[in-house]
């Protein structure tokens, strides 16, 4: 996200996006043990998406936990996986 829109917005998105979080308006899902084991496992699955990141193996990963099938990205490696995900933009 820095190198596409730069530094200064980044830190204020992820300022407003704790402040959301500090007013209970939206959720941070935190990655804990299961949930590395389970984008590893992804990450392994995809051996031929190499440019794919082991951050969004996360996503992938938190998103399948959770049964979030809707996804709101301009990043092409979400098509790229085979996980019913519908992408919005």
């Amino acid at each position: 996200m820095r190198t596409a829109i730069g530094h200064t917005p980044t830190v204020e998105w992820i300022t407003e996006v704790v402040n959301q979080y500090r007013l209970n308006a939206i959720n941070i899902i935190h990655v804990d043990h299961e949930l590395w084991n389970a984008a590893l496992a992804l990450l392994k699955r995809y051996d031929d998406k190499p440019d794919i990141s082991f951050v969004d193996f996360t996503s992938f990963a938190v998103m399948q936990k959770h049964r979030i099938v809707e996804v709101f990205t301009g990043d092409r490696h979400f098509e790229q996986v085979n996980l019913g995900l519908r992408i919005l933009r």
